[in-house]
């Protein structure tokens, strides 16, 4: 009787402790997650902060390098997780196991994809300033133009009026000198042109109207109409790409944001009220 009395409070002391054990430790993963979510809480403020800076004060500009700045700066360190691992983690309820363990892998992920971020913005960057660059190239709308071509003498008869889709590259200006910088405040008078994109480099003088008439051979530029298909067939393909993958990239980094404080908020009620439970009598240590 001695020796089964023994064995059953020797149980119940050794699960009593663990018990308390968990309740101590519960104190330790709610530090963890506590700091998660402030550093979590943290970007968010930069993320808001950066869409009024977008269109109607609530989008995301494109390759802001600002925010880029920000986030860079932003220190996403994860807490301890060795010692939240080593923790009685395990011995609370299930659904607070669960969701400690899956908030802090996916804001640990969170983390990395932020920092992954930061470093293909600054490789995107070229590109991107170099598609804004075509569409104000000179202070024309687009890098692009038409050269009318209408036959002459016989051929005008049969051949039709056709319309040469060109390139446009430096400008030309009241000197007959092509000028990589522009020319200034004056408009310039022709344009560098190429119908291939690696063939060479052409002059055109850029069409008058004449009355009601345009003449030929001359260089129109084509006007802006910002569709997206237009707007990235005159940015060019490699500023394209950038902008659809650097959109992406931050758009799925707010809506993470958004979820992880959520559930942060929630775990952090819940390892309150498992690190408040009271604990029970012991005469182990």
């Amino acid at each position: 009787v001695a020796l089964i009395l023994g064995v059953v409070v020797g149980q119940v002391g050794t699960k009593a402790k663990i018990f308390n054990a968990t309740i101590d430790d519960a104190q330790i993963v709610y530090d963890a997650v506590r700091t998660v979510d402030r550093d979590i809480q943290e970007l968010q403020n930069a993320l808001l902060i950066a869409k009024e800076r977008g269109p109607g004060g609530q989008a995301f500009l494109l390759g802001d390098e600002e925010l880029t700045n920000k986030l860079e700066a932003l220190s996403l360190q994860m807490p301890d997780l060795q010692k939240v691992y080593a923790s009685n983690l395990y011995n609370m309820p299930d659904n607070v196991v669960a969701n400690t363990l899956t908030f802090l892998t996916e804001a640990d992920l969170l983390y990395k994809q932020v920092k992954e971020h930061v470093r293909k913005a600054k490789t995107e960057a070229k590109a991107l300033a170099a598609g804004q660059q075509r569409l104000q190239k000179f202070g024309l709308p687009t890098r692009y133009g038409v050269v009318v071509d209408i036959a002459k003498g016989d051929d005008a008869k049969v051949a039709p009026v056709k319309a040469l889709f060109v390139e446009l590259g430096d400008p030309i200006c009241a000197d007959g000198k092509p000028h990589p910088e522009g020319c200034g405040s004056e408009p310039p008078t022709g344009f560098l042109y190429r119908p291939a994109e690696l063939g060479p480099w052409g002059r055109k003088q850029l069409a008058t109207p004449a009355g009601k008439a345009i003449p030929a051979g001359r260089l129109i530029p084509l006007g802006f109409d910002p569709s997206p298909a237009l707007e990235a067939l005159f940015k060019g393909g490699e500023a394209t790409v950038a902008e659809v993958a650097y959109m992406n990239r931050i758009k799925d980094i707010d809506a993470k944001v958004e979820d992880l404080l959520t559930r942060g908020k929630d775990l952090e009620k819940k390892l309150e009220s498992v690190a408040a439970t009271g604990k029970r009598f012991t005469f182990f240590l």
